[in-house]
């Protein structure tokens, strides 16, 4: 998991622990460019990432050379569609990933199956490590609950949010956003011996003028985020019912 090895790679960092990697590849949560960063700097190599399901619906991957992640059309034929179920073909749409399986050979597949996660869409291309399918998915950004909803009712997905915390990477070890009702934040930080308390409020004006000034943003310190019972950190999550992901 991503949360996971960025924790090892920080670790690492501060007690100057150095060795190197041929290749990573994370999956089953976000990994967010922060993290990305921290983590082939430090174990010195490419991370790849790796985007599938339990229920063998489809698979993407992203290789040593590619910003955008392959399709394997082998496994699994996939859409992305807007939530009145249009199909989106444009770079830069954003959508919920939907795909129909072609490995189950001995019962009746999962067809145009909702996987509740949200994408956004890639050019069509060739890679150029060789590997004959399209690079079709610019990034995956999460599930359709993971996206914030500011004070006027719009949907802020969490790529939005994480620049934010970007520049605070040697003062945070790791933050989780909880938000219960359209004006309520909570968040939760677990801070480095570097953290400033001076922060604090500069990290609340940042998200006000991503949510609106009248959200309420209240910062919990923690010594560790506590994960869920898979095991995985979910960075955002929204716990209450909004009829819109894009």
């Amino acid at each position: 998991y991503p949360t996971s090895l960025a924790l090892l790679a920080r670790y690492c960092d501060e007690t100057k622990i150095c060795f190197s990697m041929n290749t990573i590849i994370t999956a089953s949560e976000v990994l967010i460019e922060d993290d990305r960063n921290l983590i082939e700097k430090t174990f010195n190599c490419r991370v790849g990432e790796y985007y599938g399901l339990s229920e063998k619906i489809v698979a993407f991957g992203k290789c040593r050379e590619s910003v955008a992640y392959h399709n394997y059309p082998e496994y699994g034929y996939y859409e992305i569609i807007d939530k009145k179920g249009n199909i989106l073909i444009n770079e830069g749409d954003v959508g919920e990933i939907v795909g129909t399986n072609f490995t189950n050979v001995d019962c009746m597949p999962w067809i145009r199956y909702k996987t509740g996660d949200l994408a956004i869409l890639f050019r069509k291309k060739k890679c150029i490590c060789g590997l004959n399918t399209d690079l079709i998915i610019e990034q995956i950004i999460g599930r359709t609950d993971d996206l914030l909803i500011s004070i006027d009712g719009n949907a802020i997905p969490g790529v939005n949010i994480y620049s934010i915390f970007k520049k605070y990477s040697s003062m945070i070890r790791q933050f989780r956003l909880n938000q219960t009702s359209g004006a309520i934040l909570n968040v939760e930080i677990v801070p480095t011996k570097y953290f400033l308390n001076s922060i604090k409020e500069e990290i609340i004006n940042d998200l006000k003028l991503r949510l609106g000034k009248d959200m309420q943003i209240i910062i919990h310190f923690e010594k560790k985020i506590k994960r869920g019972s898979n095991n995985k950190i979910r960075v955002i999550n929204r716990n209450f019912e909004e009829d819109t992901f894009v």
